[in-house]
């Protein structure tokens, strides 16, 4: 029986956007009610990232295997911040071996910025938090270790996080796929939202507005342009056509993996969404739906997030780390053999 758990970046070449923040600001204009909050992605250097043609997707990109990238400092942060990826073009410490090992349960993380761990050094993102504790804390009769390999990249929505699984996860055979997913990744089509970004940067810095936005404290000053485009292609289809696309979508992903997967989202997810992902676990038997802390909602410090982003912070990415570990640890997804237990 499942459980149902209530705790609660082609790219342009001189910008990633998340586009979390182009649809937070959409559903914010449409809706004024139950947001996650403004999260946004700051410009990546050019040399970061590498266009993988492998796709056949417009737009999709991923980081260089094998650098460390120094994420500039912005107003919200207190330290600068570095990405180690690994030769996989993944955000890890270390690299794992394609083969899984006896004894070793697998799980693939895939989605945004939200699992990349923006704004937060590799070793303190969520899912490196995971895997350490899962190793340290959890006896499991029948596994001897756990492996978290993070798939996350910043801006990817449906389509491109499913993508990067078929390319880069699917080779390694995991137990389990948390794909943690939020407003944005319902609204959110890149290549729909991406065609016409590096346009509209070039005529707002022709024109000096880009640069004026940003002195005025706009840190994307491009994406009310996005925004209006994205609002023009939703008033043409219509929200339930949206819909429709997004789970051609997630069924793509689920002839790829057939495993066990989990939708993790927060309980500031627009309720027609929430409903959405938790339908999808009524369908297959190996689908599941978690519901994790709001870490969103505080008004006063210690922030869980960047007040000026809103990407979960250090004590943010601990939060959902520990919610996952309990979901993950009282539910039959992990199946240890209690036969061994007794023994």
């Amino acid at each position: 029986m499942k459980k149902f758990f209530n705790k609660q970046v082609f790219i342009s070449l001189l910008i990633v956007v998340q586009v979390a923040v182009i649809l937070f600001l959409f559903t914010y204009i449409k809706t004024k009610n139950n947001v996650i909050g403004v999260t946004a992605v700051n410009p990546l250097r050019e040399d970061t990232l590498i266009q993988n043609e492998e796709a056949g997707l417009k737009y999709f990109y991923e980081p260089y295997p094998n650098q460390v990238i120094v994420e500039e400092k912005a107003p919200w942060l207190d330290s600068e911040v570095q990405y180690t990826i690994n030769h996989d073009a993944l955000n890890e410490t270390k690299d794992y071996t394609i083969t899984k090992k006896d004894g070793v349960f697998r799980i693939v993380t895939i989605g945004d910025s939200f699992t990349y761990g923006q704004y937060v050094n590799t070793s303190e993102n969520w899912t490196e938090l995971l895997e350490k504790k899962l190793n340290s804390e959890f006896v499991c009769f029948g596994y001897d270790s756990f492996e978290v390999i993070n798939l996350g990249i910043p801006g990817f929505d449906i389509q491109y996080s499913s993508e990067r699984y078929k390319i880069r996860g699917k080779k390694y055979d995991p137990d389990v796929v948390l794909w943690l997913l939020k407003d944005d990744d319902i609204y959110e089509l890149g290549e729909v939202m991406r065609e016409k970004q590096d346009q509209y940067i070039e005529e707002m810095k022709e024109s000096g507005e880009y640069e004026r936005l940003k002195e005025a404290g706009d840190p994307y000053p491009f994406t009310k342009k996005i925004v209006e485009d994205m609002q023009e292609y939703i008033d043409q289809v219509g929200l339930e056509t949206l819909i429709d696309i997004q789970n051609k979508h997630l069924l793509t992903f689920q002839n790829s993996y057939q495993g066990k997967l989990v939708y993790v989202t927060f309980p500031s997810t627009n309720k027609r969404f929430r409903a959405f992902f938790r339908d999808q676990s009524f369908e297959s038997d190996s689908i599941y739906y978690a519901e994790i802390r709001n870490i969103f909602d505080k008004v006063t410090p210690p922030w869980t997030f960047a007040p000026l982003d809103g990407h979960p912070n250090r004590l943010g990415h601990q939060i959902i780390e520990e919610d996952l570990y309990d979901y993950l640890t009282n539910s039959d997804i992990i199946p240890c053999d209690q036969s061994l237990e007794t023994r």
